[in-house]
């Protein structure tokens, strides 16, 4: 049951990448075609909106003891990374880049994390055994 449940969250936070870069790149391009989008691609608020949901669900999908330490932190660089951007740091040009970077490492993280909770033995049917014994081809 727990391997379900990570496996869900990890399939939430990497659509929370994909809706953040929905935001950061497609909706400028759709606001130059329809003003009226303009106000939802400046929006500020957003961006703690989209940290606010992927700090909690990262943590929640990598909690486990069997998740290496070295996914974490990547996966804390990348919840830093949408941290800068929400805050504006250094300065309101670095706010598009650093999101998307940030949630593209925390997809990354969540498909590896997905594949180290579910091995490609566990999905996929193992070839027969071998038994040490060769089979005689029939020419």
């Amino acid at each position: 049951m727990r391997l379900v449940t990570t496996t869900r969250l990890d399939g939430a936070a990497i659509g929370l990448s994909l809706g953040c870069a929905a935001h950061c790149l497609a909706l400028p391009m759709a606001a130059a075609f329809l003003p009226f989008l303009e106000a939802a691609a400046e929006a500020e608020w957003v961006h703690w909106v989209m940290f606010g949901l992927a700090a909690p669900v990262t943590i929640l999908a990598l909690r486990h003891a069997h998740t290496p330490w070295l996914l974490r932190v990547v996966a804390a660089i990348g919840l830093l990374g949408i941290l800068l951007g929400a805050v504006g740091w250094p300065d309101h040009e670095w706010e598009a880049p650093l999101t998307i970077a940030g949630g593209t490492v925390l997809a990354i993280v969540h498909l590896i994390n997905t594949l180290h909770v579910h091995p490609r033995s566990a999905r996929f049917p193992s070839p027969a055994p071998e038994t040490g014994v060769e089979e005689a081809s029939g020419l």
